[in-house]
């Protein structure tokens, strides 16, 4: 960030010019957009303490720390309108007049051991009347625009002084704000606040509790313009330790991503009371720039993980020949699978991963994101690095979960359901060639450049090569026409399709895959299926027998033994029951499979629900992400899908069995997603 002088930044921000600039003495930072009316503050978030005050102080660095707002500026370093303070409130405290700025007692305690020397004392002056110079500058310049500002001003407050997690999470005060004229805008933002969700923190918001809002900047603001609005909010230290101001990571980003939303939810309300112009929302409150430090992330995770397909590495490179060895032995065998050898370095892929500078990504959306992908490829990681071992299912169970008693209730629901009998007289099989011609004549709809290939070493029917953009089908494979024309809707409808959206994105986030991007992915491609006509009851208790499995695993059972009691359980999915088996147990254990029956009740919810698709489609996405991928969508920070799947815009093929069936399923949706 450039240093710049106090009064080229006044001339820009009268000029009415987008600028970021560090103030020359490194007293304070400002960012300043002129299309967004706000503008957030954290004055008291500055540690910095001048040399020459130090041996004049009484008061050690601690004790210091304990009356500053640590971390305040953090939380607001995503807004493009900020202005955060990096000198100690005991230099000179921007939250008092001019006059009493600088301390001779606080909180009890004397602060300076001799009177201070005047040129100490007029320095400190000075500054304060430097930035209130430029906070002026800010302000008018946003009133100009707009004819109205809101200013946020970020404070926060030790617990343990005000009645410890009795006291409110989140205190405005409104000892200044005109309550006949603004009621509604403290209303609306103590409501925002109250849906704050802070692991291990019961949120309550109140007014007026714990401080009243007497502070001066907002008597700086009131005094400048009635056509602003100054809310001072307090946050309780519950996301660092007070007194050492250590703060708890998780627990701080979940409060920076929550409040986030209510300030961009706030700032929209407040403008559409002020503004003729169509309704304001809260993604209208960000910037559509990618940060260059996102940009450079983002170019040095796909370099990292762009390789990182996982079924490419668990399929067994001899199911064929083990397959012969299991039903010549008269199923009393144990496969020993072979598979393909790991050419990554899995320490120097995770070391690298975490020294991803994503703490320096400035909008917290995309933080959030970039920092779920990383957790989830470091994961992802791990897997790969125990296929063919015993840690597979232990990494496997990290990455993809197990199935819950809502999985197993819809597997045995879907199971016990009795044979149609329109399907079981299909009999019109198609071979490997007639799949791959009708895969690649769908690929050729969508006109995408992408190669269908016959490969021996899958274990399903088909699959999509994220990393060189093509399709592969499983060599000698038949199934009935209809099945294949699932197959098309699903393979090329859905996973080849968002990889080709992904690709049209300005960032390789979307191409490698955020944690849940499994379950949304192959939920949407077997609803895809549905939506086609294609789907058919043999479809769906494949999917379940593959739950049943997943916990016959997970109970103990081994390769053999789970193959006999599936067919003693459901001899009806004999010709199905050996190729689950295998998906099950590869790698030494793989769970994934049970995740496609899940994400196709939440699949169904999802249309159910009229949403709009944009955000699952756009990549590699996941529903748990859909809320904040629609934001960028929404902010223009990346683009809409530009192919839709093929299923999604036919008409409706209805079959009111499968539509009880689907409907009947169990699912549980995140509080966001649900929202």
């Amino acid at each position: 960030m450039q240093s710049t002088k106090v009064e080229d930044i006044i001339a820009r921000l009268h000029k009415g010019e987008s600028l970021e600039a560090r103030e020359a003495s490194g007293a304070y930072e400002i960012a300043f957009d002129p299309q967004f009316p706000y503008i957030c503050a954290a004055i008291h978030n500055g540690h910095r303490f001048a040399s020459e005050l130090r041996p004049l102080c009484l008061l050690d660095e601690a004790e210091r720390l304990y009356e500053e707002d640590p971390h305040t500026g953090d939380l607001i370093s995503g807004y493009p309108n900020r202005i955060i303070a990096f000198d100690s409130r005991y230099e000179y405290d921007l939250n008092r007049n001019e006059l009493d700025c600088v301390y001779q007692t606080a909180w009890g305690k004397k602060v300076w051991s001799r009177e201070l020397p005047e040129e100490l004392s007029h320095r400190s002056i000075e500054k304060h009347r430097a930035f209130y110079k430029v906070f002026d500058a800010a302000v008018q310049a946003l009133i100009k625009k707009h004819g109205f500002c809101v200013v946020y001003d970020v404070h926060s407050y030790n617990g343990e002084r005000k009645g410890g997690t009795a006291a409110p999470s989140f205190n405005i005060g409104t000892a200044q704000i005109d309550m006949r004229k603004h009621r509604s805008n403290v209303n609306f933002m103590l409501r925002q606040l109250d849906r704050i969700s802070i692991t291990g923190e019961t949120v309550r918001a109140a007014h007026d509790e714990v401080f009243l809002g007497q502070g001066y900047l907002a008597t700086r603001t009131r005094e400048l313009s009635a056509k602003a609005l100054c809310l001072p909010i307090e946050i309780r230290k519950f996301y660092c330790e007070e007194k050492t101001a250590t703060l708890y990571p998780q627990i701080f980003n979940e409060l920076k991503d929550g409040f986030t939303k209510v300030i961009l939810e706030h700032a929209a309300f407040f403008a559409n009371k002020r503004t003729e112009k169509s309704t304001v929302h809260r993604h209208d409150m960000l910037s559509s720039q990618i940060e260059p430090v996102t940009r450079q992330v983002d170019r040095d995770l796909f370099r990292i993980a762009k390789s990182m397909e996982t079924l490419l590495y668990v399929n067994p490179i001899n199911i064929d020949q083990e397959r012969k060895r299991f039903f010549a032995r008269k199923e009393r065998y144990e496969p020993v699978f072979k598979y393909r050898k790991l050419d990554i370095d899995p320490f120097l892929v995770k070391e690298k991963l975490f020294r991803l500078p994503i703490e320096e990504i400035g909008d917290v959306t995309v933080q959030t994101l970039y920092r779920r992908a990383i957790d989830g490829l470091s994961t992802k990681v791990d897997l790969l690095s125990a296929i063919g071992s015993k840690g597979c299912l232990y990494n496997s169970l990290r990455y993809y979960g197990e199935p819950d008693r809502a999985d197993l209730d819809n597997a045995r629901f879907l199971l016990h359901a009795p044979e149609l009998k329109d399907e079981t007289e299909d009999r019109d099989f198609v071979s490997d060639n007639d799949v791959a011609a009708l895969l690649q004549k769908e690929i050729d709809y969508y006109k995408l450049d992408a190669p269908v290939k016959l490969s021996s070493r899958l274990v399903a029917g088909a699959m999509v090569d994220n990393a060189n953009f093509r399709v592969l089908i499983k060599r000698g494979s038949h199934m009935t026409r209809k099945a294949a024309q699932a197959l098309k809707h699903h393979e090329v409808g859905v996973h080849l399709l968002t990889s080709a959206n992904a690709r049209q994105q300005p960032l390789s986030l979307f191409r490698l895959g955020l944690p849940g991007s499994t379950e949304t992915q192959e939920g949407i491609a077997v609803l895809a299926e549905y939506l086609s006509g294609n789907m058919s009851l043999k479809r769906l208790k494949v999917l379940a027998l593959r739950v049943i499995a997943v916990r016959y695993l997970l109970d103990g059972h081994s390769f053999e033994r789970t193959y006999s009691m599936l067919m003693e359980e459901y001899p009806e999915m004999d010709d199905h029951i050996f190729t689950t088996v295998v998906r099950v147990f590869r790698g030494g254990g793989f769970t994934k499979d049970y995740l496609y029956l899940r994400g196709l009740a939440k699949a169904y919810f999802y249309w159910q629900s009229g949403k709009s698709w944009e955000p699952l489609l756009i990549g590699k996405s996941a529903f748990d992400d859909s809320e904040r991928i629609q934001e960028l969508i929404e902010r223009s920070v990346i683009v809409r899908p530009e192919r839709l799947p093929h299923a999604f815009t036919m008409k409706e093929v209805k079959n009111p069995i499968h539509d009880y069936l689907l409907s009947s399923l169990k699912y549980e949706m995140s509080d966001e997603v649900a929202a």
